[in-house]
């Protein structure tokens, strides 16, 4: 996977100003992710004061130096919203990934995707980027052809993709659940398997279908849960502790990259377009 280039300075606290603006309306609760074991947990005042820590700046910038993980809940305490996302996971169960050998015949192999993933070697790698990669960009020509809404698509650092679609202002929780709910029923292509927040492929076939992944539709709930907090979603950028590669990290993807790869946009760039095919739109450089 493509590693992101360190951001500095005034350019760094761009990124994360727009990051906290395009993605986070709660802004007085937040969570951390341990480095050890990966589990998130919310910040409180210490352990005897139960009391919310807000999310700032500081904590944003750490978070794009991987230095932190940081996690934000999706709604706020008027049970708005301003992103709703599609979590596109590679499956831990065994499926089949086509593989073409020197004769060009084409041959299914048993693997478990979520564990291949891990292997940068592994055969099956390059049809699981190339799913990937189609699958967003149904999703995001949806997003931005059908709803006419900002998308951006990012890498979540682990195990799939994101993809998200954005309101020029906060909307309620229910709107913008049912209009991640709205893309996947468009699609025509996956099917709930537990309420309407987790979603299986409709077609299971290996080469044709997509039953190697899983969606989540985020946010999950219409309002907080009885506890006072909705779903909490990790921020993109920085790095996810729970990654096989510790210097692999979140970034936005390039949906005008050729073929199968998962290649970074500039951060700044996407987050002021919100546009995952900004790189095919510029003036193209030429030499002198």
């Amino acid at each position: 996977m493509t590693e992101v280039a360190s951001l500095e300075g005034t350019y760094e606290w761009q990124v994360a100003g727009l990051l906290g603006k395009l993605f986070v309306q709660r802004r007085d609760a937040k969570a951390e992710q341990n480095k050890i074991n990966g589990a998130f947990h919310r910040c409180t005042v210490s352990r005897r004061d139960d009391r919310d820590v807000p999310i700032k700046m500081p904590d944003v910038i750490s978070h794009i130096r991987g230095e932190r993980s940081f996690g934000h809940y999706l709604l706020d305490s008027e049970n708005m919203c301003r992103v709703f996302a599609l979590d596109i996971d590679l499956r831990k169960t065994v499926q089949k990934y086509p593989y073409i050998d020197a004769n060009g015949e084409t041959h299914l192999y048993e693997y478990i995707p979520r564990e291949a993933w891990q292997d940068r070697s592994h055969p099956s790698r390059t049809w699981t980027k190339l799913c990937l990669r189609v699958l967003a960009e149904h999703f995001a020509r949806i997003i931005m052809g059908d709803f006419e809404l900002p998308c951006l698509v990012s890498y979540s650092g682990s195990k799939g993709l994101h993809v998200y679609g954005f309101f020029d202002k906060p909307v309620p929780a229910a709107d913008a659940r049912e209009g991640a709910i709205m893309v996947l029923e468009q699609s025509e292509l996956f099917r709930p398997m537990r309420g309407k927040s987790f979603y299986a492929a409709i077609n299971q076939d290996p080469i044709e279908g997509y039953p190697q992944l899983d969606v989540e539709a985020y946010p999950k709930q219409e309002k907080k849960n009885s506890d006072g907090y909705g779903n909490l979603m990790r921020l993109p950028l920085g790095r996810n502790f729970k990654a096989a590669h510790p210097k692999e990290i979140s970034f936005f993807v390039d949906l005008s990259a050729p073929g199968e790869a998962l290649q970074p946009i500039d951060p700044l760039l996407a987050l002021q377009t919100r546009d995952p095919w900004i790189m095919s739109r510029l003036p193209q450089q030429t030499g002198v």
